[in-house]
């Protein structure tokens, strides 16, 4: 892919989508999309987190109505974005993030028991690609478009939560990646005594409700 360039953030107040662009590598487009621009793709946001959730190790089951209302939380958040990678009309990969205090209370209350403040934190919710874009160096894209924009609103962290998981789970793939690999070479740790215990629709359970411990990570800016 070569070097990766991010131009710089654009203002909340543009409109146009072609000025919301960000990055551009042939038919391969990043958009900084919040707002109207950004509800304009939703059911294609909805459907690229359904499917991608679906695999190891989250294997959720979701539905478009509750990821419509999940991604129209960031869209509709004053200082909430959706980096959205586009190869032709659809989002083939996405990165959700806005302010940590604007995530719900539960998620606030977890983080502040690692001794963080969420006042000074922009959270990166989802971080998403599809299979055949994987490996080509993107990730540290939308990385590093939201650090940029992080730091142009004074925000001094960046936070994040893994999924815990370990080589004993029933139905690990064997070339399974852990994400947090990832992380810790972008330059988060982990952040000690702040997880969470979430529930969501199991493919592994039929749909039924499943517990899951998430950790949260963070960096410094």
């Amino acid at each position: 892919m070569g070097e990766i360039t991010v131009l710089k953030t654009l203002n909340l107040c543009e409109t146009n989508l072609s000025r919301m662009q960000v990055w551009t590598n042939g038919a391969l487009k990043m958009f900084s999309l919040s707002g109207r621009e950004g509800l304009s793709y939703i059911d294609g946001f909805a459907r690229l987190r359904i499917d991608i959730f679906a695999e190891y190790p989250y294997l959720y089951k979701g539905d478009l109505e509750s990821e419509r209302e999940y991604i129209s939380s960031y869209l509709s958040s004053p200082l909430g974005r959706i980096y959205a990678l586009f190869d032709g009309p659809e989002p083939v990969g996405m990165l959700t993030c806005g302010p940590m205090s604007a995530e719900p209370e539960y998620m606030v209350c977890a983080f502040e028991k690692g001794s963080a403040k969420a006042s000074e934190s922009f959270y990166l919710g989802d971080m998403l690609l599809r299979k055949e874009y994987r490996g080509q160096g993107l990730f540290p894209l939308f990385f590093n478009s939201a650090k940029l924009f992080a730091q142009e609103n004074s925000f001094r962290t960046l936070s994040l939560m893994c999924i815990v998981n370990s080589e004993d789970d029933v139905g690990r793939p064997k070339n399974f990646r852990d994400v947090v690999g990832l992380c810790f070479k972008l330059g988060f740790r982990k952040l000690a005594g702040a997880s969470i215990d979430l529930d969501w629709p199991s493919i592994s359970c039929g749909g039924a409700e499943k517990t899951h411990t998430l950790q949260f990570y963070i960096k410094d800016l």
